[in-house]
């Protein structure tokens, strides 16, 4: 070996091990085929794939804190949920479809609505909740909601033409889903979100925290959680800023790694982007 070879060996890097962003499967809960043969499994992994696909893009490629595989599940409980506790090997994602939803009507937009929200805590941590982490995990699912319409619209004009022209079924989720929520707030709250700076919508959120803490699942906390995040979203958000900042709490997830529903947030240790955007929620 001459030592020019010597030399050029020796410079030779070897090669860097990328961390994966999210790793991911769905689990035997999918069913395969509906009654007429149809693929069903299939169809919804590639939905998952898609909505994935956009969470990652919202948070530049930024692996999760958590570095365990994502397991999708069905469940038959009428919320869906995030488990971090359970399973050492996996992060557990539990969706809230009835076969219904899963073989005849294929709401591919209840499916990504929901993945978008848990993949939402998955982002932030999946060991703390509250109503701030709840309105912002609401904020991604209508984000990815909006996203997959545009994405389905371009992705599969030419290769499955039936699913371009279902896309805008998802933006129509999305503003069902409001339209459902805002249907109980005030009459003033209602007028002031059809005007362009949403005015008295803050200083509502901001008298109603303590209702939105205690009725985190309930009619009244939905309410507030999809007003709230309709309203972070009518200006950017900085998604990528989002990663790791439920933990933020007294005690904190990496001190207790348990999970809590009953702490708050500590708003002086979020990034400064983060804390910048509160305002639009009367934080």
């Amino acid at each position: 070996m001459t030592s020019k070879q010597k030399k050029s060996r020796k410079g030779k890097k070897a090669p860097t091990r990328t961390k994966q962003v999210m790793r991911w499967h769905l689990d035997g809960t999918f069913p395969g085929n509906d009654p007429n043969g149809q693929p069903v499994g299939e169809d919804f992994r590639v939905v998952a794939h898609d909505v994935i696909c956009i969470v990652k893009d919202l948070i530049t490629g930024t692996p999760l804190s958590d570095p365990r595989e994502i397991k999708i599940g069905i469940t038959s409980r009428p919320v869906p949920y995030i488990d971090a506790t359970t399973d050492p090997k996996f992060l557990l994602i539990f969706l809230s479809m009835t076969d219904d939803d899963l073989m005849v009507r294929r709401d591919y937009a209840k499916f990504a609505f929901q993945l978008g929200h848990e993949l939402g805590h998955a982002v932030m941590g999946p060991l703390r909740t509250n109503g701030l982490i709840e309105t912002l995990a609401d904020a991604f699912s209508y984000e990815v909601l909006d996203r997959m319409n545009r994405l389905w619209e371009r992705k599969y004009s030419a290769t499955r033409p039936h699913w371009a022209s279902w896309a805008s079924h998802f933006t129509d989720y999305q503003k069902n889903e409001e339209a459902e929520r805002f249907a109980g707030l005030p009459a003033s709250i209602r007028n002031a979100v059809g005007e362009p700076d949403w005015p008295q919508v803050p200083d509502y959120l901001k008298n109603n925290l303590g209702i939105l803490e205690m009725n985190l699942t309930e009619e009244a906390g939905l309410r507030l959680r999809s007003l709230g995040a309709s309203a972070l979203r009518r200006n950017k958000i900085p998604w990528k800023d989002l990663l790791g900042i439920s933990g933020f709490t007294t005690p904190s997830a990496k001190d207790d790694p348990g999970f809590r529903s009953d702490l708050q947030t500590e708003v002086h240790l979020l990034p400064n982007a983060v804390r910048n955007i509160l305002p639009r929620i009367g934080r």
